[in-house]
């Protein structure tokens, strides 16, 4: 059902600020139902067609990227503006856990596309290894995963699980001991 009461595109992208009123749609379902927005006779019809919950969550769900993405463009051009080309520690990380099973190459690729849409956002793969030296995963799947990482421009870490000796398990790189 087409939707009439829309704020134009242009209008959205001209304004100089733009607050965000984010509600539960159980909570805009609500406000709906007592005759906050419509008009009593339309409250029912509203309510069973274009309102449900999955529609106001999918919009909520565009709202909230939306304006994270005019945020992230804000704090660019700040950057810009004030020259400044040091990567801040408002930078997200992507941590993916590789199982060395075959469904990491899809895992990684997921997290590395959200990587790219978080604007250079740092991606890490961690294989949690056992303390007791034993392998539980394929040493070849592993390596072809790791390598896949590296070429897209994350890192791999290799952590070793807990024993009764060593506490709990510390992220440091392949190779590297205590």
């Amino acid at each position: 059902m087409p939707q009439r009461e829309t704020v134009p595109d242009e209008l959205v992208r001209r304004a100089e600020q733009i607050e965000l009123v984010d509600m539960a749609p159980e909570a805009l379902r609500r406000r709906m139902a007592h005759g906050n927005i419509y008009r009593p006779e339309k409250v029912d019809a509203a309510l069973g067609n274009y309102f449900r919950v999955g529609n106001l969550t999918a919009l909520r769900e565009l709202a909230l990227i939306w304006l994270a993405d005019k945020v992230d463009d804000e704090l660019d051009s700040y950057r810009a503006q004030h020259e400044i080309s040091a990567t801040w520690e408002t930078r997200e990380r992507v941590v993916v856990a590789l199982t060395g099973g075959p469904e990491g190459d899809t895992l990684i690729r997921r997290a590395a596309r959200i990587a790219v849409r978080a604007k250079g956002a740092e991606l890490l793969a961690v294989h949690v290894t056992r303390s007791d030296g034993l392998v539980g995963s394929n040493p070849v799947d592993l390596a072809r995963q790791r390598t896949l990482v590296e070429s897209i421009g994350g890192t791999y870490h290799q952590v070793v699980g807990p024993d009764n000796h060593h506490g709990p398990a510390r992220l440091r790189p392949r190779g590297q001991r205590n």
